[in-house]
């Protein structure tokens, strides 16, 4: 599976901590296992069921094809620009958003903001008014991570920057899923 979870400008430096969602299971090292586990938590619904216009994740679109979307708006991620072509619902329930990536790649995010490297207490603190627009936060405290979900991609990217700006010893990341291989 090829996914790009961060587009950032500076490269993220990966600091052992230990991650856990549970007291009852084992600790997980890295930065790159909190962003898995993240991914994780995002990929058990990925078949969707579409509520507007879907695309599949990953297919790049033909001139042609491109001209025939509707955009919804579009959205800056670190520099990038997507159109926003729609929404689907996830198995689960959950709402995602999908891009349409400057390559003409069909793009997705669940509208979440992932923190790690920084304690969540200090997050709760820090964050207080951001977290009050997320539409939920999930605190991971042993492996001090932190998810903020938005009700969409706008709003997540809205806040991108602000989260940045205060905890800027953190790494902050809005993942974005371009590419699933699914087994055949």
């Amino acid at each position: 599976m090829t996914m790009n979870f961060f587009q950032t400008a500076a490269p993220l430096h990966p600091m052992p901590f230990a991650a856990k969602k549970s007291t009852s299971q084992p600790a997980i090292q890295g930065v790159a296992i909190a962003t898995a586990l993240v991914c994780t938590l995002m990929m058990e619904s990925i078949p969707a069921r579409a509520s507007t216009s879907p695309q599949p994740v990953g297919k790049k679109l033909s001139q042609a094809q491109i001209e025939k979307l509707a955009p919804l708006g579009k959205v800056d991620i670190d520099g990038r620009s997507y159109q926003i072509i729609g929404a689907v619902k996830s198995a689960d329930g959950r709402s995602a958003s999908q891009l349409l990536g400057p390559d003409g790649v069909v793009a997705q995010s669940f509208n979440e903001i992932l923190i790690s490297e920084q304690p969540t207490a200090e997050v709760r603190q820090q964050l207080a008014a951001i977290i009050g627009k997320a539409q939920s936060v999930r605190y991971y405290d042993d492996g001090n991570v932190s998810i903020l979900r938005f009700a969409d991609i706008q709003q997540a990217a809205a806040a991108l920057p602000q989260i940045r700006a205060a905890l800027p010893k953190a790494a902050v990341g809005l993942p974005i899923i371009v590419n699933i291989r699914r087994p055949q």
